[in-house]
């Protein structure tokens, strides 16, 4: 993070997951889950739930990153923090998927990420990205851009004090 303002973001996004009781939301459907008697199909329960356990819900982390936004421009940040974090994780993203080589190998990667997009529980980067450019124009915060980089106190390296 380059900003105060996208520190406030991240930050914001998880009190909101916090203040909507997601992960107690997420922990009651688990529990009565468990709480089936089903043997055998209590054992291919397990499977969804270890992806359960991978993360929130679409909704709720649309929710998290919207009432985040809120929460920080409220707070004085700016909305553009959460741009510019989304962005970053949309960079972040096009640099780790891997190019096929073959017709083989690009059914193979179709493949898996298919199956790893039915079960991603965070959001595409650019579609956290366009909500933020969405609400950003609702609510008119177009000339929020200026954001506070950060202010260092001290610096810590390798064990010794540095500021």
């Amino acid at each position: 993070m380059d900003t105060e303002d996208e520190l406030a973001s991240v930050l914001s996004h998880e009190i909101e997951h916090i203040d909507h009781y997601h992960c107690v939301e997420r922990f009651q459907v688990e529990a009565k889950l468990k709480k089936l008697d089903l043997a055998v199909v209590g054992d291919l329960l397990q499977i969804p739930m270890d992806f359960w356990r991978a993360g929130y819900q679409k909704d709720q982390e649309f929710e998290a990153d919207r009432e985040g936004m809120y929460l920080a421009v409220k707070a004085g940040y700016s909305p553009y923090g959460a741009v510019d974090i989304f962005s970053r994780f949309s960079k972040l993203q096009r640099e780790q998927t891997v190019q096929a080589a073959d017709p083989a190998d690009e059914l193979f990667q179709l493949a898996r990420e298919s199956l790893a997009g039915y079960f991603r529980s965070h959001l595409l980067p650019s579609e956290r990205l366009a909500q933020a450019n969405l609400l950003i124009t609702q609510e008119h915060w177009e000339t929020r851009k200026e954001q506070r980089k950060f202010h260092v106190e001290y610096q810590v390296h390798n064990g010794q004090f540095v500021k």
